[in-house]
């Protein structure tokens, strides 16, 4: 019962650390292509 509440605490963090470090990618990939968007267009 532990190994499976320990492998379940394990996986929540790993599934929080991802996501949140998925949402600053995506954030910096987005910012990243809106500057180049503007600066090619204007």
């Amino acid at each position: 019962m532990s190994k499976i509440g320990f492998s379940k605490k394990v996986f929540f963090f790993f599934d929080q650390t991802f996501f949140s470090l998925g949402n600053g990618l995506k954030k910096l990939f987005c910012k990243n292509i809106m500057q180049r968007f503007y600066r090619h267009k204007f």
